[in-house]
Formats: C-alpha cells, sequence, structure tokens
C-alpha cells in the first residue's frame, strides 16, 4: 500500500486519498482529543472529530508542513463518510498509476483500516473484509457526489500546531525580552552559586551519611507507589464480568477502566439497535451509572469504584535475575492464551537526589546528595518492566501478577465478526496494560 494521493479539486482546494489512518474517540471534547492523538502519533496534519463523526485522522505530511504557503486540504475519505451518514458504504476507485483507492464508512464514521491507496488485488481483500464484519454493507461509487458541497472544517487537514506556535507573538515577544534581561542580571552570580555548589556536593560525602539519606528518600518514594497486584486485577476482571451486554436495545461494544487516584474510572460504550432510545438507556442503566451520548448512535455510560491498593515494599522487589527466571517461565506457560504479550526491558525510576541544609556564611544552603558510589545494598534503584496483555477475556485469569505490579488500565472489545472459538480468540477481547517493579 503506498502513500497519500493529493488532487486539486479547485484553485483552493485539494483532495486527500489514502494515507489517513483513523480512530474513533469517545467521550466529549473531541477537537482538543484530537489534537492530542495527532500530537502522540508525531502527525502533520489531522481530521478534528466532532458531532458529525467521532473519528479522528491522522497523517504525516511534512513537505506541506515545510510549505511557506500551505493549500487548503481535505480529506476524501471524510467527505464519502459525511456525504453517507447512515448504514455501511465502501468505495472502490480507480486513481492514478493503475492504484485503487478503498474507503468505507459506518454510520458516517470512517473505518478503519481503509481510505487506502492499494493494488487491485489488495483492494479486493479489503472491499470482501468489510462486506464480512457489516452484512448489509454496499459497494457504491463516489462518482456523482457533488464534493465543493462537503469542503468545510469536518473534512478539512489542519496543521499540527506546536506549543510555540500556538503562544501569541506579543506573549513570545515578551518573554524574549524578559529572558534577555534575566540572563544578562543573574548570569554571572548564578554561575559562581552553580560553581561553590558543584565543590560542595563533590565533598559531600565527608559530613553527610549518603547511605541513610538515600535510604529515607527510597522509603519515602515507595509510599507514593500504590501497587494493585493479584487482588486488584481479581476486582478488575470482576468489575468488567458486571458490565450488561445490553441496557435497553444499546448493544455494548467496548469499555475501558483506567486508574485514578480513588479506585478505577470507567466508561462502556453502546451501539444502537433497533427501537433503542436515549430514555431506554438511562431508565435500564445500572445505579451509579452517569450517561453521556455520542451521536445519534452511540451512548456512553461512566461510573467509577473503589480499589484497595497497598504501598510498594522496597524489601519484597524481586531482583531482575529472579523475575527474568521465575515469574517469565510462568508467563512463557500461559503464552498461548494470548495474541500478544509485550514486556519491555527493565528501566530505572528517576527518583530525585535527597538535599541537606548547609549553613554558611548565616545562610542555608540546599545541596544535593549524590547516589554512592559503594555499599549499595538496601538502597538499590528500582526499575519497571511495562507490559501489554491482548487476549480473550478469559485469559486474564490465568495471567501471572506478581504483588509489586500497577494495574494502568483495561480494556475489553466486543467483536461484531463471527470468530472460531479459539485459545486466543474470543468474542471479548481485552488489553491489560501496567508496570511491575524489579530491582
Amino acid at each position: 500500500m503506498t502513500e497519500a494521493n493529493i488532487k486539486q479539486l479547485s484553485p483552493n482546494a485539494w483532495l486527500v486519498f489514502g494515507g489517513i489512518k483513523w480512530k474513533p474517540l469517545i467521550g466529549s471534547g473531541l477537537a482538543s482529543k484530537s489534537q492530542k492523538e495527532a500530537v502522540a502519533v508525531k502527525a502533520t496534519h489531522f481530521v478534528a472529530a466532532g458531532a458529525q463523526s467521532a473519528a479522528v485522522g491522522t497523517i504525516q505530511l511534512p513537505a506541506e508542513k515545510k510549505s511557506k504557503v500551505g493549500r487548503k486540504l481535505y480529506s476524501a475519505a471524510a467527505i464519502f463518510a459525511v456525504s453517507h451518514p447512515t448504514g455501511a458504504m465502501i468505495a472502490r476507485e480507480v486513481v492514478e498509476g493503475g492504484k485503487f483507492w478503498v474507503v468505507g464508512s459506518h454510520d458516517g464514521m470512517v473505518s478503519k483500516g481503509t481510505d487506502v491507496i492499494c493494488t487491485e488485488a489488495e483492494a479486493d481483500e479489503i472491499v470482501k473484509d468489510f462486506k464480512r464484519r457489516h452484512s448489509n454493507a454496499l459497494l457504491i461509487s463516489g462518482s456523482e457526489t457533488d464534493l465543493n458541497h462537503y469542503l468545510n472544517s469536518a473534512t478539512e487537514l489542519q496543521r499540527v500546531k506546536s506549543l510555540i506556535e500556538k503562544t501569541p507573538t506579543p506573549v513570545k515577544v515578551g518573554v524574549g525580552v524578559l529572558l534577555c534581561l534575566m540572563l544578562t542580571d543573574t548570569g554571572w552570580s548564578h554561575w559562581k552559586k552553580y560553581k561553590l555548589r558543584q565543590m560542595r556536593e563533590q565533598n559531600i560525602e565527608q559530613f553527610v551519611d549518603s547511605h541513610a539519606e538515600w535510604t529515607t528518600t527510597l522509603d519515602e518514594w515507595a509510599k507514593t507507589v500504590k501497587t494493585d497486584g493479584k487482588s486488584g486485577l481479581s476486582d478488575l476482571y470482576a468489575e468488567m464480568g458486571r458490565i450488561p451486554l445490553e441496557v435497553g436495545n444499546w448493544k455494548l461494544s467496548e469499555s475501558t477502566c483506567k486508574q485514578v487516584a480513588k479506585g478505577w474510572a470507567c466508561t462502556a460504550r453502546y451501539s444502537r439497535k433497533v427501537n433503542a432510545t436515549n430514555l431506554s438507556f438511562i431508565n435500564n442503566m445500572p445505579t451509579g451509572w452517569t450517561a453521556g451520548w455520542d451521536g445519534l448512535i452511540a451512548a456512553i455510560g461512566t461510573w467509577e469504584f473503589k480499589a484497595v491498593r497497598l504501598p510498594l515494599s522496597r524489601e519484597a522487589i524481586p531482583p531482575v535475575a529472579d523475575f527474568s527466571v521465575n515469574y517469565i517461565s510462568q508467563l512463557q506457560r500461559v503464552l498461548p492464551a494470548y495474541r500478544k504479550v509485550e514486556l519491555l526491558p527493565p528501566a530505572k525510576v528517576v527518583i530525585p537526589n535527597p538535599t541537606v541544609i548547609q549553613v554558611t556564611q548565616g545562610r542555608n544552603e540546599v545541596i544535593q546528595v549524590p547516589y554512592p558510589k559503594e555499599n549499595l545494598k538496601g538502597i538499590e534503584i528500582p526499575s519497571v518492566q511495562e507490559f501489554t496483555f491482548n487476549g480473550p477475556l478469559r485469559s486474564i485469569t490465568v495471567l501471572p501478577i506478581t504483588a509489586e505490579t500497577v494495574i494502568k488500565s483495561l480494556h475489553l472489545s466486543v467483536e461484531d465478526r463471527a470468530l472460531a472459538p479459539s485459545m486466543r480468540d474470543s468474542i471479548f477481547m481485552a488489553e491489560l496494560t501496567g508496570k511491575i517493579y524489579v530491582k
């Protein structure tokens, strides 16, 4: 599959065919979330999600971003989706070089995996897969659509702006002048203080017990780390099991629980079926839920529940060598139950150096205590290993979890397409993310 194909529609408008990656967003503030998603994937342009479509489209067009006179770019896929607000539609059009552009939409939202430029064989396979997922899908032609009618903010590709670009020019000028004055006035005095502090830090071992200071600092840090462990995962799994598959004729499509200070913040997204209304959703949703809407075709329930978390015990953190044998062996036994298992290499936790106060000529000087070069037993800097487990929801029950595990989120998706039962496939697929502490 190739990159985007850009064609001029009019003197002031160009259409972008293919090359845009589409992703559905949940909740309110879709414009802001679209900008954040574009920044996260390092895109140069994006089509914002909004009232007409809950999908954000991102693309990298470095040449367009460098151009001093930016062209007005519009997404052909977004136009296709907006012009077909209901049902499942897919188009397969010939473009330059004998390639094909394939785009699909479902109820006005561009479908993930479409809006691509590809060969004829690849196009046929995408259309076939789309029809498998949407039994009532129609293969149509977009040649008769009046494209100019849909050239608006809902289909336009916006440039991804950096923080500096968002800042008004008067503010940038003022900050620059202020910084110059500060550097001129205080630069020399700061340099002298820095050199004096550096000299004292190099000799700090002579009057400070570095081991004791670091022990205290690490103990205080460990109190701030709240672990979930096996029991926390069990509670989260049980909560997922209590989510109803239907609420007032609305069908569950996905759900996510993310870690918050008091426990878990959860959302469940439902797709509309025949006879479903917003009122039927409110009248039948579980107690404690708050209802929200994403257009006319999606209902979103949100709720929170408490979690019992324990502070991280530094003494119990397993060494990397033991973890690599004992835990990894347990994990390897259950690998066939997952589609994806990702365990990143250990990365040291960043812990600020402890500080002490030294009185010099009547002044209190704050001096950092460097990490000792020897006698490190008991003050080892912990590491974290980020993980992602993706597989059937039932596979969560056999996942080995250490007491030093922190869970970030659990996402449940309900597969619409028919699946043959297997260890790695299920109607209910889950993705668990988090981190494990080692040393």
